[in-house]
């Protein structure tokens, strides 16, 4: 169980002043879709996702949040 819900997260994150919007996926299918809709320059995934979307690195500047693992819910 996550300590902060989905919405919570989304208010933290949009209340840094370095955010200029926040924004959920829908399917991992769309991400180059979200980035040019959104016109994403900056997206942050954990370190689970490494190496899955190379092909976007074009598109936008990544950060992978090492240690994101630790805190996912279990299924």
């Amino acid at each position: 169980m996550p300590v902060y819900n989905q919405d919570e997260r989304c208010e933290i994150i949009r209340a840094l002043k370095c955010v200029d919007e926040v924004f959920l996926e829908e399917s991992l299918d769309l991400k180059s879709e979200y980035i040019k809709q959104f016109k994403a320059d900056v997206l942050v995934m954990g370190d689970d996702w490494q190496g899955k979307f190379d092909e976007l690195s074009c598109c936008a500047m990544w950060f992978i949040c090492p240690g994101h693992q630790r805190f996912r819910r279990q299924q």
